[in-house]
């Protein structure tokens, strides 16, 4: 030929050659002078085998002769350049290309065409976290979005190579921009929250375009915080842009309450000092300074050293109300500046000891406003009664006790007063609080009642003779502690005792029974109040028995005259008390027998112990023969209280070592809570 095509790299080929007036064929002879590719060689074999064959191993252009001889010696020549190329290598690019940012991924590169080992490169500027392997894979977290263009370059073991252009374009990473925990701040209080973000690269900046609170701003870090100054409902829009100018954004309403109102509270004792069972006035105001009517609402809470009166509350505005001994509420509507004062009344705990405080702690709010806290406190700062602990307020009635309520079982005065008398007495134990006593004398025949009033200083013992106050009488003394208007008052102070005797030569000395009022349920009373109602029923004050027994009754054939007394306690002070009517009892000997008796009797039963009374079979003296004793339990068929006392009388005490005189209170077996006094209440005269 004229000239020869190209070779293929690592291709096999071949060309044939011919040549004209040499005769015939087997008179031809052939040479090559020249650069033959490498891989490629000339062969003549003969008619139609001379020509270039084989695998060309190095690209380039080759420049060569190739002569023909005939047999004469005649020569032809031609001079050649052969071309050896590269094959043809294409790069695959992947079919996706997209991706998103701070998400890792990997794509691979492929190609065709190409000897031996393909190497892939990059002649581009990769996105920032991506690399390309000679293997073709680009793979990373990319860092930053856009579209980019990449070159891949492919090169075969034979350095023939391919390109190829890729065009990856990586979007934003979603930015989810996380609400606040709290949505509500308060005018005048310091507020701060921080809005965060999940996805996003890089660093964070929070921005927004909304009209904040006044005071309150938007730090570049998320930080919402100020003190705000004006109150209302703010719809914010926060924005959270990243390093790539990607972006999320949030929407949500803070709330401004207004300042809390103006309040006040206090505590006021109107005695000397503060102690146990004293009354504490207690006040609170609050005021709406808003320019509208606002609803509004108040709690006071009380420590434990501290209980509210039930119905003590009252209020200039609406209604409040006295939940539970720690609680008291009110709500209502304040129009634009007015102000609601809340006044009621707690009583010091029993219990409290010196020096204990006494606080009520008062939450307002007016409208929506931030909650007004005060707190207003007491202490108890009375000299206390000595060391140690106070009774319990709950004790058992008993004659070994202070009291605010003491009931003498008995006294007497007869027309010869040297005979038949009674000396009573009665001590106010506080060291520093005065009180007033009212005494209610029972007549017990007639029922009929007279009072008096008694004023104590501290520390006073007060002793007087019936005879001297209400001569000609036998029945029992009802002394009430009261205030200065007449009512009722928590004075656990009271002690008292007496000293009786009668012209039988029945004589003994007894302690007034003393009964304590109780913590937080005092009834409640002014001075506009004629009656009030003292319960025994454990909320107010103590219970009162129910059933009484004595112990250690002598046998009447001994010389004994044992003298019961028996008093209905409950009733109505004002008019007279109720009668014990129907008893029942049991009488007891020494041996364990039992015999039942009955009978009738009116506010106060006054006998001695015999054949007749009470009326039983075998007879009392028959039943506690002489040498020995017995006991007996006695109730009322009604749901009523009792109290008692027996006093023996022998008149051979003097001189016989088994007889004895004296007495004692009776002892208290069950109690009943359905008794009540209803006592008149006026001010004291003293």
């Amino acid at each position: 030929p004229t000239s020869v095509p190209p070779a293929m790299l690592g291709v096999p080929y071949n060309v044939g050659f011919g040549a004209t007036n040499t005769g015939t064929p087997q008179s031809q002879s052939w040479g090559v002078t020249g650069s033959l590719p490498p891989g490629i060689k000339f062969t003549g074999y003969g008619p139609g085998n001379t020509g270039l064959s084989g695998t060309p191993t190095a690209f380039g252009n080759y420049t060569f002769t190739i002569e023909a001889t005939n047999r004469n010696g005649c020569t032809g020549a031609h001079e050649y350049t052969m071309a050896v190329i590269c094959p043809s290598v294409n790069v695959i690019v992947p079919t996706t290309n997209t991706e998103t940012a701070g998400t890792f991924f990997s794509k691979t590169f492929k190609q065709t065409g190409g000897a031996g080992t393909t190497t892939f490169s990059t002649s581009s500027s990769l996105p920032a976290g991506l690399t390309l392997s000679t293997g073709g894979v680009l793979s990373g977290t990319p860092t930053v979005t856009g579209t980019f263009p990449i070159t891949v370059n492919a090169i075969d073991s034979n350095a023939c190579t391919g390109t190829a252009t890729y065009t990856l374009t990586i979007n934003c990473q979603e930015i989810t921009v996380n609400p606040l925990a709290t949505r509500t701040g308060a005018v005048g209080a310091a507020f701060s929250q921080t809005f965060t973000q999940t996805g996003g690269i890089g660093t964070t900046t929070f921005s927004t375009s909304s009209t904040l609170p006044g005071g309150i701003t938007l730090s570049s870090s998320g930080v919402l915080s100020g003190t705000p100054t004006q109150s209302g409902t703010f719809q914010i829009t926060v924005k959270a842009i990243d390093s790539n100018g990607c972006f999320g954004t949030v929407s949500q309403a803070l709330t401004i309450i207004p300042a809390a109102p103006p309040s006040t509270a206090r505590i006021d004792d109107l005695l000397d000092c503060t102690g146990p069972g004293n009354l504490v006035s207690v006040t609170a105001t609050v005021t709406n300074t808003n320019p509208t009517t606002q609803s509004s609402s108040f709690t006071a809470t009380l420590t434990p050293t501290l209980k509210a009166l039930p119905a003590s509350c009252t209020t200039n505005v609406g209604t409040c109300k006295v939940v539970n001994p720690s609680t008291i509420t009110w709500a209502g509507a304040l129009i634009a500046g007015q102000t609601v004062t809340i006044s009621y009344q707690a009583q010091v705990s029993n219990d409290a000891l010196p020096g204990a405080q006494l606080c009520a702690t008062s939450v307002a709010t007016v409208g929506n406003s931030l909650p007004a806290k005060v707190m207003a406190c007491g202490a108890l700062n009375c000299q206390a009664a000595g060391p140690g602990l106070l009774m319990q307020s709950n004790s058992p009635v008993n004659d070994q006790e202070m009291g605010s309520i003491l009931i003498f079982n008995i006294y007497t005065s007869f027309t010869n007063a040297f005979q038949q008398n009674t000396r009573l007495a009665i001590t106010n134990k506080n060291p520093s609080l005065p009180t007033f006593v009212h005494m209610f004398f029972v007549d017990g025949l007639s029922c009929s009642i007279a009072d008096s009033y008694i004023c104590l200083t501290q520390n006073q013992t007060a002793s007087f003779l019936a005879s001297d106050l209400d001569p000609g009488t036998t029945g029992y003394v009802v002394m009430v502690a009261v205030d200065s208007s007449g009512c009722p008052t928590n004075f656990n102070y009271l002690a008292g005792d007496e000293y009786v005797k009668f012209a039988s030569g029945h004589a003994a000395n007894l302690g007034a029974q003393a009964i304590s009022a109780i913590t937080g349920s005092l009834p409640l009373c002014n001075i506009s109040t004629v009656t009030t109602t003292l319960n025994f029923d454990g909320v107010s004050y103590n219970l009162l028995p129910r059933v009484l027994a004595i112990d250690n009754i002598p046998s009447q054939a001994d010389g004994n005259d044992t003298m019961l007394i028996l008093n209905r306690i409950g009733g109505d002070l004002v008019t007279g008390p109720g009668s014990i009517s129907t008893i029942f009892g049991l009488l007891y000997d020494d041996a364990e027998s039992a015999i039942s008796f009955g009978g009738t009797i009116g506010c106060q039963s006054r006998n001695s112990l015999s054949n007749t009374f009470p009326r039983t079979t075998p007879r009392f003296e028959q039943f506690i023969p002489a040498g020995h004793t017995g006991w007996l339990k006695v109730f009322s068929q009604s749901d009523i209280a009792m109290t008692g006392a027996v006093i023996n009388f022998n008149a051979n005490a003097v001189i016989s070592a088994g007889a004895f005189n004296q007495g004692h209170n009776l002892h208290a077996l069950v109690n009943t809570a359905g008794a009540s006094y209803t006592i008149p209440v006026f001010p004291p005269r003293c």
